[in-house]
């Protein structure tokens, strides 16, 4: 069976030559390229942060407070316990409080979670309507519940989200 899959996303680019293999080493082989995807582009999220130690109050022109090099360096902390579970990659914002937002998205659903100067994280989710937070959460810990909704994101992009589904010559999907 020749293979030939491409999934473009805000959150990872994968791409397989055309070669031949079974399901599983396709699998396999798949598991590696994202998980070299997520390494480099956690980097480029890394390096964003770093730019918010620049802002200074009012950056937002609404009286935004500062990002404390405290909130940067829990924020990449964070990120780094992201990339070592292969977590899809999020999105990285500043947020008007001092804190630092991340969040993933597609059609139907959200994750954010807020990051500020205390060891602890935030989140909420709106999964198809199932709405969902938790507070005060240590930030060395990715939650279980936060963990299950980033993969429901994962595996149900739609073309909203930029996802280009491939099928093979059976008609069936190679790419959720």
């Amino acid at each position: 069976m020749i293979l030939s899959t491409t999934l473009l996303s805000s959150f990872i680019a994968v791409s397989t030559p055309n070669i031949e293999k079974n399901e599983s080493t396709f699998l396999i082989q798949e598991d590696k390229e994202i998980r070299l995807s997520y390494i480099e582009k956690y980097a480029d999220l890394k390096t964003e942060i770093e730019t918010y130690k620049t802002f200074e109050k009012n950056w937002d022109g609404y009286n935004a407070d500062i990002i404390s090099n405290k909130t940067i360096s829990n924020a990449k902390r964070f990120l780094s316990l992201l990339e070592d579970f292969n977590i899809l990659k999020p999105i990285v914002f500043p947020r008007t409080f001092g804190e630092i937002g991340i969040y993933w998205k597609n059609k139907n659903n959200y994750i954010e979670v807020s990051i500020s100067e205390l060891e602890e994280i935030s989140y909420f989710y709106d999964l198809d309507g199932e709405v969902f937070g938790e507070e005060n959460l240590a930030i060395s810990i990715i939650p279980i519940k936060m963990k299950e909704a980033i993969e429901k994101i994962r595996f149900n992009t739609t073309s909203e989200s930029n996802t280009v589904v491939t099928k093979n010559e059976n008609n069936s999907k190679l790419v959720a």
